[in-house]
This record gives C-alpha cells, sequence and structure tokens, in this order.
C-alpha cells in the first residue's frame, strides 16, 4: 500500500538584525540626520515587511540630547546583556553606526565625542572606541559590522595618522567583525547642504536604499558590494562637490561577502 506523497515547505532560520544608530550634534549640521537616515535603510529588511535575509530588525536610535556619553555607553552594555538573557544569537548580526567627531585621548586612545561633549572633561563626556564599543561588541560572540562617520577636528595631520593605527591595531584580535570609517588618519571627513548627510553616510544610502551597489544585480548587497561602492564614491562626492579628498578606510573585514541588505 503506497502512502501519500508528504509536502514539506523547509524555511531555512533568519537570523535577527540588532542595530544601534547615533548621532550626536556637536558643532555639526547633519550628524543627527546621519544617524537617522542609516537606521531608515533597515527599516523594511525585516520578514514581515518584505525582507528575506532577517527575521526582525531590531532598531535603536540615539540622536542630540539623547547621545549623551552615558546613554550611549548604556546602550550599548545592553546589546551585551541581551545576548545573556538570550534574546541575540550567535547566528544574529549587529550593526553599530556613529556619526561624531573622534579624537585621540592622553594615553593616544580614539575617542568619540558624545552630545554632552566638554573639553574640561573629555573622557566623561565621549566614548572610548576600544573600551566602550570595541570591548563589549567583542564579549557577544555574534557577526559584527561597525560604520564610523567621523571628522577628526581639532587635530594635527600626525595625531590623525595615529588614530589611523589605532583602529588597525584595535581590529586585529576581533573576530567577527568588519570596520569601515569615513576617511583615512590624514583627511578629514566632510558634511554638505547639497546631502544634507555626511558624504560618507550618503554613500552608504544611495549604496544600500537606492541599491547602487548591487554589482552583480541580484536580490542582496554583501559587504564586498557596498565596499566597492563606498571606496568609488566617497572620494567622487568629495571631489563633484568640496573639491577635497576623502577616502573611507576598511579598517578589518571578517564577514567579507556576507549579505547585509535585501533588494526588495
Amino acid at each position: 500500500m503506497l502512502s501519500e506523497p508528504l509536502m514539506l515547505n523547509f524555511s531555512p532560520y533568519r537570523p535577527n538584525l540588532h542595530l544601534l544608530s547615533i548621532g550626536t550634534e556637536t558643532n555639526l549640521s547633519y550628524t543627527t540626520k546621519d544617524a537617522q537616515d542609516f537606521a531608515s535603510c533597515f527599516d523594511r529588511q525585516a520578514q514581515n515587511k518584505g525582507g528575506h535575509l532577517f527575521q526582525q530588525v531590531y532598531s535603536d536610535v540615539l540622536m542630540g540630547k539623547s547621545a549623551s556619553a552615558i546613554a550611549i555607553k548604556s546602550k550599548i552594555e545592553r546589546l551585551e546583556a541581551r545576548y545573556k538573557a538570550g534574546n541575540i544569537s550567535e547566528r544574529d548580526l549587529i550593526v553599530f553606526y556613529i556619526s561624531s567627531h573622534g579624537f585621540l585621548d592622553e594615553k593616544r586612545q580614539l575617542r568619540i565625542q558624545a552630545d554632552d561633549y566638554t573639553p574640561s572633561a573629555p573622557r566623561a563626556t565621549s566614548v572610548s572606541y576600544e573600551r566602550d564599543i570595541v570591548e563589549v561588541l567583542e564579549a557577544i560572540p555574534c557577526k559584527k559590522l561597525i560604520f564610523i562617520d567621523a571628522c577628526y577636528s581639532g587635530d594635527t595631520k600626525n595625531n590623525n595618522i595615529d588614530i589611523d593605527y589605532q583602529l588597525e591595531q584595535l581590529n586585529q584580535p576581533l573576530k567577527g567583525f568588519t570596520t569601515i570609517v569615513s576617511s583615512r588618519g590624514d583627511e578629514a571627513s566632510y558634511e554638505d547642504k547639497k546631502w544634507e548627510n555626511g558624504a560618507f553616510t550618503e554613500a552608504i544610502i544611495e549604496g544600500l536604499f537606492q541599491r547602487r551597489a548591487n554589482q552583480d544585480e541580484n536580490s542582496y548587497i554583501t559587504i564586498n558590494e557596498l565596499w566597492a561602492y563606498l571606496e568609488v564614491r566617497v572620494p567622487s562626492l568629495e571631489q563633484e562637490v568640496k573639491n577635497r579628498a576623502q577616502h573611507p578606510s576598511l579598517k578589518k573585514n571578517d564577514l567579507g561577502n556576507l549579505a547585509i541588505y535585501y533588494v526588495n
């Protein structure tokens, strides 16, 4: 006796995306808009909104006065707490983005200004890239993608080179990290009213939301595809509008050809 064939619809496990996007006002015009626009790129990437890569997208945006030093550090630490509580899986992807100013402290460590930054208390009102961002995220055994759109204002060229070196060194021992920054160590990062964004963030939006990084014209944009677009587009934007040099930098790429964006 033959039994009826059993039809099974197999749906592979979809990881979740956990996004933390931060924009501090300081003396810049578009950093808060950068943070909002970056987060908006991923609004429809969850499965129930038409995305095919991620089951859910958990988005957290800190802008302006909300992006104080203590608030930024708390949000990053909360990611670690969510992992320990079982709300972040080892298959998930954390995307961290920040638009602000960067500087080196007296120990030559890279710090990023919070919205409440004051020169009289630089450590208390800024975030350490190594201790507050990298070390906390490194403790979470999932994939991490970091974008830093930071203008190293107020530093000499040598200090900017030191920042570049620090980023290189900090990323050496990490596993499952990709870090992309907006400019090389001897360059500033620029914004303009024509884009209403920083050039780096504008290129990310073009690459993902406007699909321009989708080189092979399939349904997905990978980190490698996005980087290939940013590497060419950011200098082009700067040359067209500002007539200045800005070249993004890929500090480490453990994730390589990982798909991060569904083109719907």
